[in-house]
């Protein structure tokens, strides 16, 4: 197990928790990619960028598109309401037992799917999605004596950093990356690091499961108290879209989480008794849950407090090289214009030494901020840098540029797997998550050293030189 976090001149204050010395909580982290191969259930994966059309500085890494050019649309987007979050007990279908039957939840044998749980009083909380609608997570009982280990996830799914962004970020057709009102009640959550496969996943198919989903478009740190206007420019999202325009409340989201998680139903696992915590997230995922591992892993060790709490954070496809087309200074701008927009909260750490730095957005830069441990999984050649074309078809120059810093920055870390494969998320990719090359080296493989310091690499990092065959 990596070494415990030290937190020790961290506060609660960076997640606008007060310490409550009757309540335990932990923070959920990161967010997930959608697998490749994943259940209907589960939302298919976000377009890839096209070559220039994501800037790998801004905010808004793994930009998404929707796949028509906004219109003007109606100044009043007649017909559209966000549907409110359930009027019942405050923890849906998980209030009391477990829902699931003992057949699902025995070792050796499947799980059942994950349930819906809407933020409580998420509107008077302001833990809502960008259209206004309340936060959700989809939650799965871990067994026995894994019911005290939790994976907490983050889900990705690009943002939108500038008022431009979020009108062609919004789809009428397909809206759950800015509202929850089209989640479905169940999530199988079967895939990757959460495998119901006990050959394939036997350490962690049992342990408690928590899946974020992500409505609010500000990587989990947004905190703005009023609307973003929804038209910029005359040109407006298409109808019908929230007249009144864009909560940006990631952070009020993770806060409010936190509070639900801290006062968990009668029944059901309560993250106060956690023996350990993997906090993970892909993407846009990774960043929230990057910003946040610090703060979380200190409240977390705050309510054991005869006892040690091991908190890790697992990030996938979200450490991005600089641009070197651009200057630093022009950087700190659209960072710092996007944390205007949303009314940012930086880590606490970074923040504090940095004289809140927007800088404190990148990875590279927050890295040496952080006292958690951490193991980053980042492909060499993600599609989401340069598009989705294969490495091949790209400009060799460039490939070999970026791939060449992300194998520098990452070289130093104690937990890393940097591969050559043009993926662009795979800790819940079953495929991609325990694929193995000739030497039986996978992602799943090398993690599993690193956190349970079993025998075997801790490190992968392909060194295979440019170009390519």
């Amino acid at each position: 197990m990596p070494p415990v976090s030290k937190t020790a001149n961290l506060t609660l204050s960076a997640l606008g928790i007060k310490r409550a010395p009757w309540i335990a909580v932990v923070l959920l982290a990161l967010t997930a990619c959608e697998s490749e191969n994943a259940p209907p259930v589960v939302l298919d994966a976000p377009p890839a960028a096209t070559p220039g059309a994501t800037d790998p500085e801004a905010p808004n890494e793994a930009q998404e598109s929707d796949d028509g050019a906004p219109s003007a649309g109606d100044p009043d987007a007649v017909g559209y309401e966000p549907e409110p979050g359930p009027v019942g007990g405050a923890h849906g279908e998980l209030d009391g037992e477990d829902p699931d039957p003992p057949a699902a939840q025995t070792p050796g044998r499947r799980q059942g799917p994950a349930r819906r749980i809407f933020i409580r009083d998420a509107e008077a909380r302001g833990a809502v999605c960008n259209d206004g609608s309340p936060a959700a997570y989809y939650a799965r009982p871990g067994v026995g004596a894994d019911r005290d280990r939790w994976i907490i996830f983050l889900e990705g799914g690009g943002g939108c950093s500038t008022p431009e962004e979020c009108v062609r970020r919004w789809n009428p057709n397909n809206t759950d990356r800015m509202s929850s009102r089209t989640y479905p009640e169940t999530l199988a959550l079967a895939d990757g690091l959460f495998s119901d496969d006990p050959t394939l996943n036997p350490r962690f198919r049992t342990w408690t499961h928590v899946f974020v989903r992500y409505c609010s478009s500000d990587y989990y740190v947004g905190n703005r108290a009023d609307r973003q206007p929804a038209c910029v420019g005359g040109q407006c999202p298409r109808a019908p879209y929230p007249a009144d325009g864009w909560y940006f409340r990631g952070h009020r989201i993770i806060t409010a989480l936190l509070e639900d998680l801290a006062d968990a139903p009668a029944g059901a696992p309560k993250l106060g008794d956690a023996a350990e915590v993997i906090w993970a997230g892909c993407s846009a995922g990774s960043l929230g849950a990057q910003r946040t591992l610090d703060a979380a892993a200190e409240f977390i060790q705050a309510q054991a407090v005869d006892r040690e709490v091991p908190v890790a954070g697992l990030f996938d496809a979200a450490w991005r090289p600089r641009n070197p087309t651009r200057e630093i200074d022009q950087v700190r701008a659209t960072s710092g214009a996007a944390l205007a927009m949303w009314d940012g909260v930086l880590d606490e750490s970074c923040a504090a030494e940095t004289d809140n730095d927007p800088l404190c957005l990148r990875s590279d830069f927050l890295e040496a901020h952080l006292q958690a441990p951490f193991f980053v999984f980042m492909d060499q050649v993600d599609s989401y840098i340069l598009g989705d074309a294969p490495p091949a078809t790209a400009d060799q120059e460039t490939w070999s540029f970026l791939a060449q810093q992300v194998r520098d920055e990452l070289a130093p870390l104690p937990g890393v797997f940097c591969p050559q494969n043009n993926w662009h998320c795979a800790t819940r990719a079953t495929p991609r998550y325990y694929l193995e090359d000739e030497d039986g080296i996978s992602l799943s493989r090398v993690f599993n050293n690193w956190y349970f310091e079993l025998d075997g690499p801790t490190r992968y990092i392909d060194e295979t030189p440019f170009p390519w065959e």
